[in-house]
């Protein structure tokens, strides 16, 4: 049984990664964070339900409608930035919940959540308006209930289709769950898929049914495919298209990737590209050492995670980062693993010193090298000079 103490830590977690993010806010200004942000202050449904996405528009729309009745602003765009804030500090808390759940010691959970907290990629698109970090909220909480020992599959289920409806993308969970749900005799495992995968499909469907009816209103059959397609119907014609294809120069952008969900050394100047590679390469050096210390369910549903996603990820627009954002979840949750392996500690002792003592430092020096280098910059209006010039011109 988990102390009272263990109990909060989740709650810990994620307020200190919100108090964390809430005062910070990007001048980054992504394309797609602002054309929702449009579509919002306009109530536009049609292209708020987008078909990719369908619930982060929605929901954004709401929040701002929140924000607005509270007095807190008029600027929908800056309503989404907090909205992410939140999701990705809520997600924080889901994780380490999962960690404890899974029998992480409680201070390598701490430390394995702040290593996600301060995370380039993490970090960066909590303070911007960018629809993944609704899915990433619901994928952590799927997560929880599908690693649990005797884990509920309609709740997995449910988790994941919510997931889903924040990205398309979270359909990619799929292995990894059948995988943590298959348990028993043959008839038991047939009986958990099947509860799985209707309560998976089934509020996937209802959503974009009653989107299409109440919403989008599409006026053809034609109409209907273009929105479903969503970013895979941007040619001038809306044909299919698929962004990218499976490569070697594919895979070696995914690898690449891969490191700079850490810490974007790419974006660096020349002499600092180093540090930033150095400390990009530690944590996934410690998720292949989980996976091979600790050949287990907890790795095994981790590494199926990991690579139900990059099935996808290594063919659709693998340079593209803020796809890999949910992949810092099993991740980080190898990186635990690891830290946790090797001979019993005593009890008063939470894990193997020199481990836990290695991940603090890197949380401490990737929260000040990607903060500096990378996220801080834009938290200043100066760094975008289209947003200045902006500022300039008769409202």
């Amino acid at each position: 049984m988990r102390s009272d103490r263990t109990n909060l830590l989740p709650w810990l977690a994620g307020l200190l990664a919100l108090f964390f993010y809430l005062p910070l806010r990007s001048y980054f200004f992504n394309f797609d964070g602002t054309a929702c942000a449009i579509a919002v202050e306009l109530s536009d449904l049609r292209h708020l339900a987008h078909g990719n996405h369908l619930a982060y528009g929605l929901v954004g729309l709401a929040f701002f409608k929140t924000w607005q009745a509270l007095g807190l602003g008029s600027s929908a765009l800056h309503s989404l930035q907090v909205l992410d804030s939140l999701l990705g500090a809520a997600s924080i808390g889901v994780f380490t919940a999962l960690l404890l759940r899974v029998g992480i010691k409680p201070l390598v959970a701490a430390l394995s959540s702040a290593g996600l907290a301060v995370s380039y990629a993490w970090w960066f698109w909590s303070l911007e308006a960018q629809v993944y970090m609704l899915g990433c909220l619901f994928l952590a909480l799927a997560g929880l209930e599908a690693f649990s020992l005797k884990p509920r599959p309609v709740r997995v289920g449910v988790w994941q289709a919510l997931a889903i409806l924040g990205h398309v993308g979270h359909l990619m969970f799929l292995p990894a769950a059948v995988y943590l749900l298959a348990s028993g005799r043959p008839a038991e495992r047939k009986r958990l898929w099947t509860a799985y995968g209707l309560a998976l499909v089934l509020p996937v469907l209802a959503a974009y049914v009653l989107a299409g009816l109440f919403a989008v209103r599409p006026v053809s059959l034609d109409d209907a495919r273009v929105w479903l397609l969503g970013s895979a119907a941007l040619k001038l014609d809306k044909s299919f298209i698929w962004f990218g294809g499976w490569s070697w120069v594919n895979l070696a952008d995914w690898l690449r990737m891969s490191l700079r969900v850490f810490s974007d050394f790419v974006e660096l100047p020349p002499d600092l590209r180093s540090g930033g590679f150095l400390l990009a390469f530690y944590p996934v050096l410690g998720a292949a050492a989980g996976a091979l210390l600790r050949r287990d369910r907890l790795t095994r549903g981790a590494l199926l995670w990991l690579g139900g996603y990059a099935i996808l990820y290594t063919s659709w627009q693998p340079h593209t980062i803020v796809y890999r954002v949910s992949d810092l979840l099993p991740a980080w949750l190898l990186v635990a693993a690891a830290v946790s392996s090797g001979r019993p500690a005593p009890s008063w002792r939470p894990a193997p010193s020199w481990k836990a003592a290695v991940l603090a430092a890197w949380v401490g020096a990737a929260g000040v090298f990607n903060w500096k280098l990378l996220i801080g910059p834009w938290t200043l209006p100066s760094a975008n000079p289209g947003y200045e010039a902006a500022l300039w011109l008769p409202s």
